[in-house]
């Protein structure tokens, strides 16, 4: 028999954006999403820490929390409640303080209560002085002023958690108004901060100015990506090829059977190569730079913009939050729905998120628009000639920026149609409204975002690129290599619907066989194009069409299989999960065909 080992239960809650992900992740070490927005946490995360060989189980609670509260505390025991709030807008959590100690099942049990003031530094940024030692006094409550992103707090927050536990409090003769202790206890010393702030809000949330802005910031975060990562990139890139012939000539000199060398060097290799050099670094960037307008605070004003857009769709304003995330990743983006209230808001919100690429389709997109712009104006017969042709001067130009930022907007205007689609025929009801909290502009500490991104996105990525690259390679290159017949004849038979849409077989093949990870497409043609197929090289090479097409499908088609589980997890339909792969599939293949049409009519068009 195990015996039991003694625990103290706490659960954290309070506002939206008042910090209890960023002191539950420094608590438990865990490291769960966070994010300067209302309703970065959608679901109820759980986590330990041990402190004088004590256990302590702690559990993030999403928002709104009341309801979500009442449900937890029928089903679980709690010992200990933190509620978090913020410094800089302290009245609103007076008045859920008040409310929760309404609550039977924290008035009944006597169960002690932590007041946790997090951004303390902000507060006194704006100069906002809290007296501390009088709320502490009124509320007869441990009352704890703190930065939640520094150790120095986390350690205060342990000290009091561990002298709290195992007390009861009494809650019957407290009474207190949440305004007039809110106007005893906080003074404002100076205004300039808070001018100033107005001021930028001014601009970032004017029609026009804050609409340029956006789009600024937009084609700044894809320069900046082209520029930092593309050309280090092919510079690796190149360096890396330049080792391949030893690497082959070093295996061979073992005696090691041919198909065995060129599996090693021209299918793993050559992958590894591109994954490591062409989407590693863009990945990377990419990231780094969308984490640090997350933490700054542009997403809800972002959504502010788009909110006149939405209801004209008939959809919340939320869905442009969870569509931002699509971008990080469309799982993610898929999972945030859960912050709607309505049914068919979130169905449409979960159907429209795979309009938008996600962070392991950019890189691809990335590729293939700087070779858009190569010198050459004949037909390429492969994607390696073609990438040998293209020239190092786009990768610092803003040609490619604008094209990639155009590509960016057109997906989200798609998105946009989509659901106004979607509202007026399967899924019609009127939108519904919501109240957007402003968070603060805050500057990211930009050395804990690079680490953040680097821990919980690129990392991951590449794992996960690597563990689904050597079995589909080796799938491929071993097909190939040993059946090239029924290689050719299914590449043959998948070029017949693929020329209708500006592509060609060995395109189209990697697409399908890239359902696990969109981020193999370029390594699964590289290994294809590998095996020479002359009735494709010959009559349909690398034109402009072709990478204009394949950036179009690369942009709307099917979700990767991870998305797919979290659309069948979150609709709990068959049906649900089949018409979100199905539609952005129809969706990207009808602008093919149409722009393949006009291109084959158009003789001048490349």
């Amino acid at each position: 028999m195990i015996p039991q080992v003694p625990f103290t239960s706490i659960i954290l809650l309070g506002n939206p954006n008042t910090g209890k992900t960023t002191i539950f992740n420094g608590l438990t070490g865990l490291h769960c999403h966070t994010g300067n927005w209302p309703g970065s946490t959608v679901s109820q995360t759980q986590g330990s820490f041990t402190m004088d060989h004590h256990l302590y189980l702690a559990s993030d609670l999403p928002s709104p929390w009341p309801s979500a509260l009442c449900s937890s505390m029928a089903e679980d025991k709690y010992d200990l409640l933190i509620l978090t709030c913020s410094a800089a807008c302290l009245e609103p959590d007076l008045y859920l303080l008040k409310h929760l100690l309404t609550l039977e099942s924290v008035k009944d049990k006597n169960l002690p209560i932590i007041l946790c003031i997090n951004f303390r530094d902000e507060a006194e940024k704006k100069g906002i002085e809290i007296d501390y030692k009088l709320l502490e006094d009124v509320l007869q409550i441990p009352v704890i002023s703190c930065c939640a992103l520094y150790s120095r707090s986390l350690n205060q927050i342990r000290q009091v958690i561990k002298d709290t536990a195992g007390q009861r409090f009494n809650y019957d003769c407290l009474d207190f108004c949440p305004k007039q202790l809110f106007k005893e206890t906080v003074r404002l010393t100076h205004s300039q901060h808070s001018h100033s702030q107005n001021i930028t809000d001014q601009i970032t949330l004017h029609p026009i100015l804050g609409t340029i802005l956006i789009f600024s910031l937009l084609l700044s975060l894809c320069w900046l990506t082209l520029a930092c990562a593309s050309l280090p990139g092919s510079l690796i890139y190149s360096h890396l090829m330049r080792l391949e012939p030893k690497i082959l000539s070093f295996i061979t000199s073992w005696n090691a059977p041919p198909w065995i060398s060129f599996l090693i060097v021209r299918g793993f290799y050559r992958s590894f190569s591109w994954l490591i050099s062409m989407m590693l670094l863009p990945l990377t960037v990419f990231l780094l730079l969308f984490t640090v307008l997350e933490d700054a605070g542009c997403l809800p004003r972002i959504a502010f913009h788009m909110d006149s857009a939405y209801r004209r769709c008939m959809c919340c304003t939320k869905q442009c939050l969870t569509t931002a995330m699509g971008f990080v990743c469309n799982a993610a983006g898929i999972s945030q729905s859960a912050l709607m209230e309505s049914p068919r808001e979130r169905l449409i919100a979960i159907l429209t998120n795979s309009f938008v690429p996600c962070s392991r389709q950019l890189p691809v997109l990335l590729y293939l628009t700087t070779l858009l712009f190569w010198s050459e104006s004949e037909p390429a017969p492969s994607i390696n000639t073609l990438q040998n042709a293209a020239p190092f001067l786009p990768f610092a130009s803003l040609a490619p920026a604008l094209t990639f930022t155009i590509l960016i907007l057109f997906s989200i205007t798609a998105s946009l149609f989509v659901s106004w689609l979607l509202s007026h025929t399967l899924l019609q009801g009127p939108g519904s409204s919501f109240t957007l909290e402003l968070p603060p502009l805050r500057c990211p500490i930009i050395h804990k975002t690079l680490l953040r991104a680097l821990r919980e996105q690129v990392l991951p990525a590449l794992i996960r690129s690597m563990a689904i690259m050597f079995p589909t390679v080796s799938a491929v290159w071993l097909t190939a290599y040993f059946f090239p017949g029924i290689f050719r004849s299914f590449i043959c038979f998948l070029d017949l619907p693929a020329r209708l849409m500006g592509l060609n077989g060995i395109i189209l093949f990697a697409f399908l066989l890239a359902f696990p990870a969109h981020e193999m497409v370029i390594p699964i043609i590289l290994t294809a194009e590998s095996f020479s197929v002359p009735y494709l090289s010959a009559s349909f090479g690398w034109t402009h069409t072709t990478m204009i097409c394949t950036m179009i499908f690369c942009l709307f088609h099917w979700p990767c299989l991870n998305a797919v589980r979290c659309i069948k997890k979150e609709t709990g339909s068959w049906k649900w999960t089949a018409v979100s792969v199905l539609l952005p599939t129809m969706f990207g293949a009808g602008l093919c065909i149409l722009f393949s049409g006009v291109c084959a009519a158009l003789p001048f068009l490349p």
